[in-house]
């Protein structure tokens, strides 16, 4: 049974919209469909097909009936006491999330669905059986939806199918997809895909996952591994689309350029893994940051997992993307130069030259790339990178290092020596990986401790976290957006930093303050937001890279453990294990 479209547009009261969401859509199963199941929109009258794949139906089912409802809000066919206070089924709904659910379900209905069809078969038992649960379910769904969580079926209660990222960014925000081929056994587990977050329709955004990615290794290595093998493989593939840019609309290249990291898998809007590299506000083939962070990343997961299989498998990739980034190494100093434009996951914070925050990515890639290389016995190019990297620490000190902190580039620039809240981002994943400091000792701590004095509690008194950029007079950096903001990510990553270097007081400190501004100043719970200003204001809620605060639970497992650092074995205790 269903309603009528007329009793649709009849009821007005909010506690009425979970039975609108619900009206908009009837459960069918033609005897004439094969392998899943099918709705009908009847704002459309259209058909849409559904495969019968458990949790992932069940919640693509919700996804379209929300979608579906906001676009009869914003056509005014329905009012119910103004549609930016109406709670649909978000229990803390605002309305930047009803407008992203439009966005989120076209990946349900795309090409991605497809590919199920190989291992969801075309038997039509599956699709009855689930629609004879739907059937059953659908009164108490009508009253409860989303609200008492006791009232809901059991494969409700599964998984979160609200768009709010609140209890976890890794839960609420994925999207599992076809097995990857050519992966043997039980490493075909399927592909993995999370958004980048509520502002930014991204899957797998990798400069960001760079941080976010300690999270996924420490709870969830298979699905990591399985990200990874799929950054490797699109790393060797390339996507021969012209592309102009925001960022400058007279630079063109191809979407995605082979040997090149991508920035990002898709967007819910296309077609995840084919259709790489959605963002397109500047060329990312020529970021300075990508290519190291892969290596690092795939380096990381291997000391975790122990797995060699994996670090076999990603091998091609690595020795790739390392040789396609030496093209940047203008001045044959061993350091990549940046080209006087956001070139790096600060991408409206200009830079030229060397920089810190990227020079240490490529110190510490080189690193990891030779540890790599020896283990797959190409002894003569692991020398070569090492001889790489001792020629680029020579450079790094001499360009970079002003006797307390490293420049934020060596360019001639207003904003040249601004102190950069993230300019120890390699050695954070240096010794992540147990691998061997590239900068004196001495000055990492003089770093960490000038950071602290001046981006953490020479900001609101330590209450905000680290500001990504300061003067060297004390006040913030206003180059840019990015420059006067603390990001959530690189604080708990800064934080990490400091629990390895041994400054753990100040680690925790640096944390605390992120801490107080997110959960008891602004009420950012559950919702971290990319980046935060001194106002107060937030940009992008529910933000990958806030899940970088399991780094610290990293550094802090490391310490406990106190493993001799050889500079090739992990000092932290293995996934497997």
């Amino acid at each position: 049974a269903h309603y009528k479209k007329t009793s649709l547009l009849s009821k007005r009261s909010s506690s009425d919209i979970t039975n609108v969401m619900l009206d908009l859509m009837e459960l069918q199963t033609p005897a004439s469909y094969q392998g899943g199941l099918m709705l009908k929109d009847y704002t459309t009258g259209a058909d849409v097909r559904i495969l019968a794949m458990d949790d992932l139906y069940v919640n693509t089912v919700y996804q379209t009936a929300r979608g579906t409802l906001v676009r009869r809000l914003d056509s005014g066919k329905i009012n119910v006491g103004g549609l930016y206070n109406v709670p649909l089924f978000d229990h803390t709904g605002t309305a930047a999330r009803l407008q992203q659910s439009e966005v989120l379900r076209q990946s349900f209905f795309r090409a991605q669905f497809a590919s199920f069809v190989s291992q969801v078969g075309t038997s039509s038992r599956r699709a009855s059986s689930l629609a004879s649960e739907e059937e059953a379910n659908r009164h108490a769904r009508a009253t409860s939806f989303g609200v008492e969580s006791d009232l809901l079926p059991n494969d409700i209660q599964q998984i979160e199918v609200e768009l709010n990222v609140d209890v976890g960014h890794l839960k609420d925000r994925f999207a599992p997809m076809t097995n990857p081929s050519g992966i043997p056994g039980d490493e075909s587990i399927g592909r993995f895909a999370y958004l980048e977050g509520l502002e930014y329709l991204m899957y797998n955004t990798y400069d960001v996952h760079f941080y976010a990615s300690f999270a996924l290794i420490m709870l969830f290595p298979k699905l990591e591994l399985s990200l990874q093998r799929d950054i490797a493989q699109a790393t060797m593939d390339e996507l021969r689309e012209p592309r102009r840019y925001l960022g400058d609309g007279n630079e063109r290249s191809f979407r995605k350029v082979k040997f090149a990291v991508p920035h990002d898998i898709g967007n819910p809007g296309e077609d995840p893994w084919r259709r790489m590299n959605s963002y397109n506000i500047h060329n990312v083939s020529s970021w300075k940051d990508l290519n190291s962070k892969f290596v690092l990343q795939i380096y990381r997961d291997y000391i975790a997992t122990e797995d060699e299989a994996f670090l076999r498998d990603t091998w091609p990739a690595v020795r790739s993307c390392v040789d396609y980034a030496f093209q940047f190494d203008i001045d044959d100093d061993g350091l990549l130069e940046h080209g006087g434009w956001p070139d790096h996951t600060y991408d409206a914070w200009p830079c030229r030259g060397a920089s810190a925050y990227c020079g240490g990515l490529w110190m510490a890639c080189l690193d990891a790339a030779s540890c790599i290389s020896d283990k797959m016995g190409e002894l003569e190019l692991s020398a070569h990178w090492r001889n790489i990297c001792e020629k680029a620490k020579v450079s790094y000190e001499k360009k970079l290092w002003n006797g307390a902190y490293y420049n934020y580039d060596d360019s001639s620039s207003k904003h040249h020596d601004s102190i950069h809240s993230d300019q120890l981002a390699g050695l954070w994943y240096a010794r992540a990986c147990n691998l061997s400091s590239f900068i004196p000792q001495d000055n990492a701590i003089k770093a960490l401790q000038t950071i602290y004095k001046f981006n953490v509690k020479g900001i609101n008194d330590g209450r905000l976290g680290a500001m990504n950029g300061v003067r060297p007079s004390g006040r913030v950096d206003n180059t840019c957006l990015q420059s006067r903001e603390v990001w959530t990510g690189v604080t708990y990553g800064l934080a990490a930093t400091m629990i390895q270097e041994g400054l753990v007081s100040e680690g925790f400190s640096t944390a605390e303050g992120l801490f107080h501004a997110c959960w008891e100043d602004y009420g950012y719970w559950f919702q971290s937001p990319e980046a935060v200003d001194v106002k107060g204001r937030y940009r992008s809620l529910s933000y990958m890279r806030a899940l970088a605060v399991w780094a610290m639970q990293w550094a802090l497992d490391a310490k406990k453990q106190k493993k001799p650092s050889a500079g090739r074995t992990s000092s932290i205790s293995t996934v497997k294990e």
